[in-house]
């Protein structure tokens, strides 16, 4: 009814608003009111995680009717962040002594490869994010593993170059299945997205072997730093007016190593009309 109508358009609740997390600031309380005034009310959500380690972490703001607590929390907003572990840069050559610049010029100039160590359980995922380089193509993702009293494993690896979301994964995931044995290496090459977020998730698999393995991992970043227009398509072309088609590379993280290698697929003739 017209009644039943206007009751439902005047409404107008007090609500107190409380994260759930220090790092997390709301207004202290808020009033929501119907769509009769106006569209809808917003209110302000300010968020500290400069004292956050690295991982993911998690929060909601609840609602409650502040006249009536005890019926709970009328709504929840979650929050996720993702803190990123982050490679240091190599300090800058004007910076060093001439006895570390001599150094500095070696490979060891690159910035350091990010370990760290983990212990896997059957099933159960461990998931690191780590912040790539602006210039970084391609990450070498190293495992190495200990004593296995319990024989080989089995390990779920997968890759997604940027976190955000703003891609499907099965457009640029990586996933392989490595088998780990006792005092073994496994090395994967991953490509990556510069200045993006990399999630790196391992699994064991707890058909193969349910007993918990530790592992050690290192992920080190890599790039040719490659430029021309040829980059930008699956294949080079070099048109009827052009003598060849440029390609620049560089080493803009480390020494690399470059085997360049070229083949003719295809001969295209232009016809007259």
């Amino acid at each position: 009814t017209a009644a039943e109508v206007e009751e439902l358009l005047s409404l107008e609740l007090q609500l107190q608003l409380g994260p759930t997390a220090p790092w997390v600031t709301t207004p202290a309380s808020m009033v929501l009111l119907s769509a009769k005034e106006r569209g809808g009310q917003t209110f302000t959500v300010r968020l500290d995680p400069s004292t956050l380690p690295p991982g993911a972490h998690f929060a909601a703001v609840q609602a409650v009717d502040a006249t009536d607590p005890a019926r709970g929390p009328l709504f929840s907003l979650p929050i996720t962040v993702v803190i990123p572990h982050a490679i240091s840069p190599p300090p800058p050559l004007g910076a060093l002594t001439p006895a570390q610049l001599e150094t500095a010029r070696d490979e060891t100039a690159a910035p350091p490869a990010l370990s760290f160590p983990l212990t896997l359980q059957g099933g159960v995922p461990v998931r690191r994010f780590i912040s790539v380089p602006e210039s970084a193509e391609w990450a070498k993702v190293t495992l190495r593993s200990g004593r296995m009293a319990n024989g080989p494993h089995a390990v779920l690896l997968h890759a997604v170059p940027s976190a955000r979301g703003d891609l499907p994964n099965t457009a640029c995931q990586t996933k392989r299945m490595l088998q780990l044995r006792e005092l073994s290496e496994e090395v994967v090459q991953l490509p990556v997205r510069g200045g993006a977020t990399l999630e790196l998730c391992m699994q064991l698999s707890w058909l193969a072997n349910p007993a918990p393995a530790t592992l050690d991992a290192e992920v080190e970043f890599h790039s040719y730093g490659a430029r021309g227009r040829a980059m930008h398509a699956p294949t080079t072309r070099i048109g009827g007016a052009d003598a060849f088609a440029r390609i620049e590379v560089g080493a803009p993280l480390r020494t690399e190593r470059l085997a360049p290698e070229a083949e003719l697929t295809a001969a295209e003739r232009a016809l007259r009309p």
